[in-house]
């Protein structure tokens, strides 16, 4: 009976081996990769090329997609192909059909991930820097089972980092990274399909330097005869804080907004998303004279009225990428009175307040006093956007988890 048994078990696995698409067997390719000449697609071939020779030793060889019948390889295969609409966003599928391992994205991009994700199923992860850094196995023997099909579609449409080189930020499963400071970086970026982005405390830099429509470089700002546009501090005395002006005054308002719009078009042109964020202080160092303080605005509101004017003037002058806004410090609560231009069309909420990030308290759910806060906090947040009927997306800064 044992006996029988065994060979019963040697038999199915015989079957089921057989129904595995063979990639490697003991160190001798056994599938081609198909895909398109060009683009993220092509990347993601190389990266699957890659993988599995450092696995196995085999290296599977690489044809373009759309060859004629007489020297297209036969199965198996590996294809890897767009096909618009198969997923959200730029998620991907995997399965296997008539003896093909099939990689499809809706966006170019997608594929990448697509390739990742087969390189995972086989046993490699990518995880971030070293250590751990990246695992590859080491494998004489590379299959995909007959019934393997997954979907992965990404919950957030955009992802951006705070490190790493562009081909990490894929690895990783991010879709933007930093905006290209020279020809070489740009030609990485779109041969990955990554967008570009730009963020951070810029404000400061705005008030200490006048950046110029025709892209020279800025020159430090001189208040001189201009005191009028500086912030009041508690005691109404006016003052240089290298952190903001007195946006009541018009004057200092359009300056303002002018040199934003003059900085993002010299150094952010090509960026998809900039977030512009206010000096990284309390209530944003708000100009605390008579005028300010009549119009009844909070911290927000202020930030909000700038942001609002910068988007208007970016619009006239052509630029039309997302550009977004931070809740964080001074800017947490929502507004009070100001509206978002045009409900927010082609702008982003990226919500960061400090105290609640990195897992500080345990999950965002607890009943911690904090995530009880900012929960509702977020709520009020939601409160608004909707009352506002919002057009742009939103967006998560999670914090590092050295915060821990």
């Amino acid at each position: 009976m044992r006996i029988l048994m065994l060979t019963t078990v040697l038999i199915l696995g015989g079957i089921n081996m057989a129904a595995d698409v063979q990639l490697v067997l003991n160190g001798v390719p056994k599938a081609t990769i198909v895909a398109p000449r060009n683009g993220p697609p092509a990347y993601a071939a190389s990266e699957i090329q890659r993988y599995v020779q450092e696995m196995s030793g085999a290296k599977l060889p690489i044809v373009t997609s759309g060859e004629s019948a007489s020297t297209a390889p036969n199965p198996p295969r590996i294809i890897i192909r767009i096909a618009p609409g198969v997923v959200k966003h730029d998620g991907y599928r995997i399965y296997v059909q008539d003896g093909d391992v099939i990689i499809e994205a809706s966006e170019p991009r997608g594929c990448i991930y697509g390739a990742y994700g087969l390189l995972e199923h086989l046993g490699c992860r990518f995880y971030g820097p070293a250590p751990p850094g990246i695992i590859v196995p080491k494998r004489i023997t590379l299959r995909v089972p007959e019934t393997f099909n997954i979907h992965r579609e990404p919950a957030f449409a955009n992802r951006l980092p705070s490190s790493g080189t562009p081909e990490q930020q894929m690895q990783w499963g991010f879709n933007f990274t930093g905006v290209a400071g020279t020809p070489a970086r740009k030609q990485l970026i779109e041969k990955l399909g990554m967008r570009q982005y730009r963020w951070g405390h810029i404000w400061p830099a705005l008030i200490e330097k006048q950046f110029f429509a025709d892209g020279r470089n800025p020159e430090k700002m001189d208040y001189t005869g201009r005191e009028d546009w500086l912030p009041a501090d508690e005691n109404g005395v006016r003052r240089y804080n290298g952190q903001s002006l007195c946006f009541s005054n018009q004057q200092a308002f359009e300056w303002f907004t002018d040199n934003a719009v003059n900085w993002v078009l010299t150094y952010c042109r090509d960026a998809d998303y900039v977030s512009l964020w206010s000096a990284d202080t309390w209530r944003i160092a708000l100009c605390r004279c008579e005028k300010c303080k009549a119009r009844g605005l909070n911290a927000t509101d202020w930030y909000l009225l700038t942001h609002n004017e910068i988007r208007r003037k970016l619009n006239e002058r052509g630029w039309h990428n997302i550009f977004g806004w931070i809740a964080y410090h001074g800017s947490e609560e929502p507004p009070s009175k100001i509206n978002l231009l045009d409900n927010g069309r082609n702008m982003d909420f990226l919500y960061a307040p400090r105290p609640r990030g990195g897992t500080q308290y345990g999950p965002f759910t607890s009943d911690h006093p904090v995530s009880i806060k900012y929960r509702r906090n977020l709520q009020a947040w939601r409160e608004y956007l909707s009352a506002q009927k919002y057009q742009g997306t939103r967006t998560v800064f999670e914090y590092y988890y050295d915060l821990v």
